[in-house]
Formats: structure tokens, C-alpha cells, sequence
């Protein structure tokens, strides 16, 4: 399974071809204005590749995610799953993250602290 929160479109083209057999890309949102192009013979089933899929996720169409997200926040403080940090700064910085990003010198997640 794969995940790929806020993934710009071409990435997410890359990143459906890194997907193994049964394998699933989670789509969350969409940031860059760029439309998707997937290569002939990208969505073929043969070689390794087959039951791959891509699912889209709008968090506004789903009321109710509080236990989930209760959930989730729990195993990131008890250090079960990490969430792949790799900038975290104020919004002062905020110019800088979205640099970094843009240019694709971080590996991970920014974070924008609040207060």
C-alpha cells in the first residue's frame, strides 16, 4: 500500500508506476494546477503489476473522523508510526518550507507551528 498526501500530479503518476501488485496510492488533494499524464502501458496489469489502484480523499466529505484521527495522533506520540518529519518551523519560515519543497530538497514532511 502507498501514500502520498498533498502529491503534486506528475508525482503522483510517479509514484502509481512505483506501485507492486495489489498495491494502493492514496490521492490526497491536489496543489500544483498541473493535470496528470499516465504513459501508455502505465496502467497494464502484466509484470508485477497487477490490482494496483488509486483512491482520491476529500477530508470535508467525511464527518467523523475524530476517533480516527484520536487514533492516529496516538501511535505518532508513542513513536508507532512516524510521519516522516523532515522541516518543521514557524509560519516566519513558511517561505522557506514551501522553497524547500519547491525545490525538492526535502525528504519528508513540513511542518508550520502554530504559536
Amino acid at each position: 500500500m502507498g501514500f502520498r498526501p498533498y502529491v503534486p500530479c506528475p508525482q503522483v503518476v510517479d509514484a502509481y508506476d512505483k506501485l507492486s501488485e495489489g498495491g494502493t496510492l492514496v490521492s490526497v488533494g491536489h496543489m500544483t494546477g498541473e493535470g496528470e499524464h499516465f504513459p501508455f502501458g502505465m496502467l497494464f496489469g502484466d509484470q508485477g503489476r497487477h490490482d494496483r489502484s488509486i483512491v482520491t480523499f476529500f477530508l470535508l466529505a467525511c464527518p467523523g473522523l475524530a476517533p480516527d484521527l484520536t487514533w492516529l495522533a496516538g501511535q505518532v506520540a508513542t513513536g508507532r508510526l512516524d510521519p516522516q518529519i523532515s522541516w518543521r518551523g514557524g509560519w516566519d519560515k513558511a517561505a522557506e518550507a514551501v522553497e524547500a519543497l519547491l525545490g525538492r530538497r526535502l525528504h519528508g514532511k513540513a511542518v508550520l507551528d502554530i504559536g
